[in-house]
């Protein structure tokens, strides 16, 4: 889930809590926060995941963002009034995987890299 400007936001995962944080550290992602599916007792895409999240992270659905690479979670995300960002990562499933990477009109922005991202949300 995105913040706005500057604001990292924060992120919503389907690790757990030590693999999120030690893969953010790794990465020196500069999260405000590491919310884990699995402290919400529900895996994306149930409801509970997005609504938990969102619960937590007081704010209105419309002024938060998922950002995703994966279509189902999005549409998920979007059943309870989150934006939608999509990420393609072209190499999810491997060298010779066969990922999704067809443009989705139903999500606001789409890119193919996180630096692309935030230069179209003006970060």
């Amino acid at each position: 889930m995105s913040g706005t400007g500057s604001n990292p936001g924060l992120t919503l995962s389907s690790a757990s809590v030590a693999q999120s944080a030690n893969l953010s550290r790794r990465a020196g992602l500069p999260w405000n926060g590491v919310l884990c599916a699995e402290l919400l007792l529900a895996d994306k895409p149930h409801p509970r995941t997005y609504g938990g999240a969102l619960e937590l992270r007081a704010r209105e659905p419309s002024k938060t963002m998922l950002v995703a690479s994966n279509a189902f979670d999005l549409r998920a995300a979007q059943t309870h009034g989150l934006r939608a960002a999509r990420v393609r990562r072209p190499l999810e499933y491997g060298p010779d995987g066969q990922p999704d990477l067809i443009p989705d009109p139903e999500f606001q922005i789409a890119a193919d890299r996180l630096i692309a991202l935030a230069d179209q949300l003006g970060s």
